[in-house]
């Protein structure tokens, strides 16, 4: 597979990935949270985008894909959650 990435741009399947296109002028009011092959987290002002890449219905396994990327996600924000929380906590 890395001879593959080395190679140049990688199209179509099984090659397949998500990305997240943000407005220029946004750049400044925009935070990337967690990035990861099949999905991203971005927070564009007080706005939270997760972009997410499933499966097609053709592919092996799906179903235990489809439970790791909410797992994924849902561990991401209580994490996050909680760094904030700790951090509105010493602030006070």
């Amino acid at each position: 597979m890395s001879s593959r990435v080395e190679a140049g741009m990688l199209r179509g399947r099984p090659y397949g990935g998500v990305m997240t296109l943000i407005k220029k002028s946004l750049g400044n009011v925009t935070t990337k949270i967690h990035c990861e092959d099949r999905f991203v987290v971005a927070k564009i002002s007080n706005c939270l985008f997760i972009n997410v890449y499933l499966p097609c219905s053709g592919t092996p396994d799906r179903q235990a894909i489809y439970e790791n990327l909410l797992d994924d996600i849902c561990f991401g924000a209580i994490v996050i959650m909680t760094v904030n929380a700790l951090l509105v906590a010493i602030l006070m």
